[in-house]
C-alpha cells in the first residue's frame, strides 16, 4: 500500500454516496477488502475504509493518507472494450490523488484480454485478486468469499475459538459485519438530508476505523442474531441486494434519468426506520403474512428476489417517480379517489383467486393497512375489479362486516382492486 500525503478539499472528490447502492456489491467488495486486510496485517487495525470518496472504497490510514484506492464496475458484457475508458480515467485519477495503489474489481471476466495483457497496458492499475484465484467476483459468490475471508480472520486471531468458524456462526458475522456499512451509508444519507453538509463532504470524512469491525469480531455474536434489529437488517440488506440484480439485468435498457429514479427509492427505503420499514413491507406484500420473529419466519413469511424484481421495482421503473418522496404515501394519486400503490405480487391471472383469499385472510388475520384513499394495488400481472368481491360469494365475511368499524370494514376491499402493469398504464399519467 502506498503512502504518499497529498492535500485533498473533499469538495472537489465527486461522491455519488446518496444514489449509491450502498452496501450491496461495493459495500460488500470493501468488507471482503478490509477482513483480507486483517487477516493478514495486525498493522492494518488502525487503517480506516472509506466509501464512495476518493473512489468506490479507499483505505486510509490514521493520518488521512490514501493507502488504496478501489473502482468497482458491475457490467454484463465480457469484452475488454467496454472497460478501456474506465481503465484509463481511473488510472489518471489514482495518479492525481497520489495514491500508487490502485485496483479494478470486476463481477465478470473479461474474455478477450488476458489480465496480464490488461495490467501491461494499464501499468498504474491492478486487476483484483480474490481468495478463489480469480480476478473477478459475480454478485452470487461473493458472500462465500466473505466468510472465508471471516474465517481467515478467525483462525488466525482466535485460533482456539474452533466454534467460531462453523458455517452458521460465519454467515452471522458477516451479516453483523456488513451491517456497520449499512449504518456508515444511512448515517451519511441522513447527514444530507439534515443539511449537515455536502454528499462530498459527508463521504470524505465519514469514514470507518478497521477496529470498529474488530471489536465486533471479537464478540460472541449469537444473542445478535434472535434480535428483531438483526432480523430489519436482514430484510433491508435483502432489498437493497433486490434493487442490485434488477438493476444489472436492466442493464443498457435503464438510461441515466432511469437509475437516477430507481436509486432514489433504494435511498428512500434506506432511511425507513425500523417501525416505517414494517408498515412498508406489509404494504407492499399484501398477499403474505409479513413477521420475522425467527429465521423461519423470515424465510417463509417476506418477499424473494423474483416477486421484487418482476413486479415491485418493475413497476417503479415503468411509472414516474412518486411525488413528495419521503413526506407522502408510497403509492402514486392519479385524482382523489385513483391511489395506486406497487406490490411485489407476480402471480399470472389464472391465480387471482389464490391471491385474493390471501390478502382477504392476510387483512382478518393482521394488521395490516393502507392508505385510506388507495384504489389500485399494481401487480405484475393480475387484474381484478375487486379483491373482495372476488370472493364473496365463496367466503363468508359476515362475522367481520358486523364487528368491524366503518372505516376498517373488510368491505372496503370492495372499492380496492389489482391491476396489472400493463393496465396501469392506462391510468399513471
Amino acid at each position: 500500500m502506498s503512502e504518499n500525503k497529498v492535500a485533498i478539499d473533499p469538495e472537489t472528490i465527486h461522491s455519488a454516496i446518496t444514489t449509491w447502492s450502498g452496501f450491496v456489491y461495493q459495500g460488500k467488495l470493501a468488507l471482503y477488502h478490509t477482513l483480507t486486510l486483517l487477516g493478514k496485517d495486525t498493522n492494518s487495525d488502525g487503517c480506516f475504509l472509506q466509501l464512495d470518496s476518493l473512489d468506490d472504497f479507499a483505505i486510509l490510514n490514521h493520518a488521512g493518507t490514501c493507502l488504496s484506492m478501489h473502482q468497482i464496475k458491475a457490467y454484463k458484457t465480457l469484452f475488454y472494450s467496454v472497460y478501456k475508458d474506465d481503465f484509463e480515467k481511473l488510472c489518471n485519477k489514482a495518479t492525481k490523488v497520489g495514491c500508487s495503489d490502485y485496483s479494478f474489481h470486476m463481477a465478470r471476466e473479461i474474455k478477450d484480454k488476458s489480465t496480464a495483457d490488461i495490467e501491461a497496458a494499464h501499468p498504474v492499475m491492478k486487476v483484483y485478486k480474490y481468495s478463489d484465484g480469480n480476478h473477478f467476483c459475480a454478485l452470487n459468490k461473493i458472500d462465500d468469499l466473505l466468510e472465508q475471508a471471516i474465517k481467515v480472520y478467525y483462525t488466525s486471531r482466535e485460533p482456539e475459538l474452533a466454534w467460531k468458524i462453523q458455517p452458521d456462526y460465519l454467515a452471522i458475522t458477516r451479516n453483523v459485519l456488513e451491517n456497520i456499512i449499512q449504518n456508515k451509508v444511512i448515517e451519511i444519507h441522513q447527514k444530507v438530508h439534515l443539511s449537515q453538509g455536502s454528499d462530498n463532504f459527508n463521504a470524505y470524512t465519514e469514514t470507518i476505523p478497521f477496529q470498529k469491525f474488530t471489536d465486533l469480531l471479537s464478540e460472541n455474536l449469537v444473542a445478535r442474531a434472535s434480535s428483531k434489529e438483526y432480523f430489519l437488517f436482514l430484510i433491508k440488506r435483502d432489498l437493497n441486494v433486490y434493487h442490485q440484480e434488477f438493476c444489472v439485468e436492466c442493464g443498457v435498457d435503464m438510461d441515466d434519468p432511469g437509475r437516477i429514479k430507481m436509486y432514489k427509492y433504494l435511498c428512500y427505503i434506506n432511511l425507513l426506520t425500523d417501525e416505517e420499514l414494517v408498515k412498508f413491507m406489509r404494504r407492499i406484500i399484501p398477499q403474505r403474512k409479513f413477521v420475522f420473529n425467527t429465521i423461519f419466519d423470515y424465510k417463509h413469511n417476506n418477499t424473494n428476489t423474483e416477486e421484487m424484481k418482476d413486479a415491485f421495482f418493475a413497476a417503479l421503473k415503468q411509472f414516474r417517480l412518486i411525488e413528495n418522496l419521503p413526506d407522502s404515501p408510497f403509492g402514486w394519486k392519479e385524482a382523489p379517489t385513483l391511489f395506486l400503490i406497487p406490490t411485489t405480487i407476480s402471480r399470472p391471472q389464472d391465480k387471482a383467486f389464490h391471491v385474493c383469499e390471501a390478502i382477504i385472510e392476510n387483512v382478518k388475520e393482521t394488521d395490516l393497512d393502507l392508505p385510506y384513499q388507495t384504489s389500485n394495488l399494481i401487480t405484475a400481472q393480475i387484474d381484478i375489479p375487486s379483491v373482495y368481491g372476488s370472493l364473496q360469494n365463496i367466503i363468508l365475511v359476515a362475522d367481520d362486516e358486523a364487528t368491524e368499524e366503518p372505516e376498517n370494514n373488510i368491505t372496503r376491499w370492495k372499492k380496492i382492486s389489482l391491476t396489472s402493469i400493463e393496465q396501469a398504464r392506462t391510468i399513471i399519467k
